[in-house]
Parts: C-alpha cells; sequence; structure tokens
C-alpha cells in the first residue's frame, strides 16, 4: 500500500491545490509514482494545473459503483510518473457524502498502486474532510498569513484532534471527558492530551491507545503566499504554539512566497515544474517534499 498524505486547512483560497500540485510533481520527478485525488467535491480544479480535462472517470463514477476500481479512474498528467484522479462535475458536496462513500472511498485509495496517494480536500471542518485528513498517515495543514485564515485553520486542527478522540470514546465520551477537563481549566486551555490524562483515571487502556494514536499523528504546516518579513514570522509563532497545545507533532513543512508566476503558469494551463523549475517557489517547496520522502 502506498503512503497516503492529506493537505487540508480552514479557509479556501490558500492555494492549497496548488501546492499539492508542485509537491506531488516534484515527488515525481524524484522518481515516485504519485497520484493526486481531487476531494474538493463541487469545486474541482485540480485538472486545471496540468492543462488536461477529466475524460475518465471520475471519483463520482466510482463512489456510485460505475467504476470497480479507482485506479480505472487515474489520468496521466503531463508530468512523468504523475497521475490525477478527478471530481471534475461531481454532483456531491463532502459535507453530503454518505458514511459509505467516504469509507469506500478511504477503502479506494487503500489499493491504489502508486507510492503517494496525495489527497487534496476542500476547505472546512465537514466530518467527512475530517475523516479523510485522519485517514492519511501524514497531513500537510496549508494556511496564508492572514488572520482570518490563521484563525481557520486553528479550527480545523482542534477539530481534527476532537474527531479523532470522539472515535476513541464516542459523543457521549467526549462530552463527559470536557466536562471533567472544564473543571480545572477554561475551555480554551484544554489540550487533546488533558482529555486522553482524564480518560486515563477512567479506563487506562483506553486512554493509552488514544494517547498513542494522537502521539503518532504527523502534521506539518505550510504557510503560503508570504509577501514580507513580518508574514514569514507568523509560521514562526504558529510553531511556537501549537505544540503547546496539541502536543509535539507538527513540523514546519515550508514557508513560501508569493509569486505571479503562479498565476501566469494557471493561466496558461501548464504545470508550474515545467515552466518554473529553478524559481524560489519550486526550491521553497521542494523543502517539504524531501521532508515527506524522508520521514517516511
Amino acid at each position: 500500500m502506498g503512503e497516503i498524505i492529506a493537505f487540508g486547512g480552514g479557509k479556501g483560497g490558500s492555494g492549497k491545490s496548488f501546492l499539492i500540485s508542485l509537491a506531488g510533481s516534484l515527488l515525481a520527478a524524484a522518481g515516485k509514482k504519485v497520484v493526486l485525488v481531487d476531494l474538493d467535491l463541487g469545486a474541482a480544479n485540480l485538472h486545471s494545473f496540468f492543462g488536461i480535462s477529466a475524460s475518465k472517470p471520475g471519483l463520482q463514477d466510482f463512489m456510485e459503483g460505475r467504476t470497480a476500481s479507482l485506479a480505472d479512474c487515474c489520468l496521466q498528467t503531463p508530468i512523468s510518473r504523475l497521475f490525477l484522479i478527478s471530481s471534475k462535475g461531481c454532483t456531491a458536496h463532502v459535507a453530503d457524502l454518505p458514511a459509505g462513500w467516504v469509507q469506500r472511498l478511504i477503502q479506494g485509495f487503500r489499493t491504489l498502486p502508486h507510492d503517494c496517494i496525495l489527497l487534496d480536500l476542500g476547505a472546512g471542518t465537514y466530518k467527512n474532510n475530517l475523516d479523510f485528513f485522519l485517514a492519511a498517515s501524514r497531513g500537510v495543514l496549508v494556511t496564508t498569513p492572514e488572520p482570518t485564515a490563521v484563525e481557520n485553520l486553528f479550527r480545523f486542527i482542534h477539530a481534527l484532534f476532537m474527531r479523532k478522540i470522539r472515535a476513541h470514546v464516542g459523543d457521549g465520551g467526549l462530552r463527559e471527558l470536557t466536562r471533567i477537563c472544564l473543571a480545572s481549566k477554561p475551555a480554551n486551555a484544554i489540550r487533546p492530551l488533558d482529555m486522553a490524562r482524564a480518560l486515563e483515571a477512567r479506563e487506562p487502556e483506553a486512554a493509552r491507545k488514544l494517547i498513542a494514536d494522537i502521539e503518532g499523528m504527523r502534521l506539518y504546516l505550510l504557510l503560503n503566499q508570504v509577501r514580507k518579513t513580518m508574514d514569514a514570522e507568523v509560521a514562526a509563532q504558529l510553531m511556537g504554539f501549537y505544540p503547546k497545545l496539541f502536543g509535539s507533532v507538527f513540523s514546519l513543512g515550508a514557508v513560501v512566497s508569493h509569486g505571479e508566476e503562479v498565476n501566469e503558469a494557471i493561466m496558461s494551463r501548464e504545470p508550474f515544474l515545467k515552466k518554473y523549475r529553478s524559481h524560489t517557489i519550486t526550491r521553497q517547496v521542494m523543502g517539504l517534499a524531501r521532508q515527506l520522502l524522508s520521514d517516511r
């Protein structure tokens, strides 16, 4: 089975689809067989970064059973060893997917014959979005320096951890752990590991599994569209804050500059790597790609 890596975030317009297209291109250039999966249902545009049309069956065909294998939905991109599974034309929204379809997709990702399966998630904290992200062995969290984007990313991360805890203890257990923690801390100071410690007093074995699951998460922060030094400092601030609240599961993936060349590549419908192989942005995203290759 290949490694599933999810790209997610709390706010649209952060450049996530561009970044996953470039990261996937770089991983393929490094010799990996890579497939990108466009899970921004209802707003799919990943195909546009490669100048290709979605002529093959796509995600909806697989979800509805018209295609037996996700591998049959793979489109070759102009980058060697890089493939795309598109959701162009998908009429379903991620929030409305039946649970059976979500699990069918996750199982399908795990059967793909690729070294790396990169999931491009839509923005937001819909439970299906969170489940797709948590199905990955590693996750890339994308934000821009703007306060609204940073705030929405925090909400997305918090929702991820709450979703993970709920998977272990259920809705009632999550409410009870929250009640216990609120007796000693304000709501904004409660950490996921505090809830695990509260569970430890009641169910030690369940708490051990939950702690191992939380500590096994591997998350990379990617700050995009940086225009000035003050913007870049946001990454250092977040890397100082997130581990204190959520634990030492974060790494700094990359700080990526703003560049008009990104829009030029999109408008020309050419892969960014083909037009701008030595560009600063390419080198910056290469830093993330190297981490994804070396941390396996």
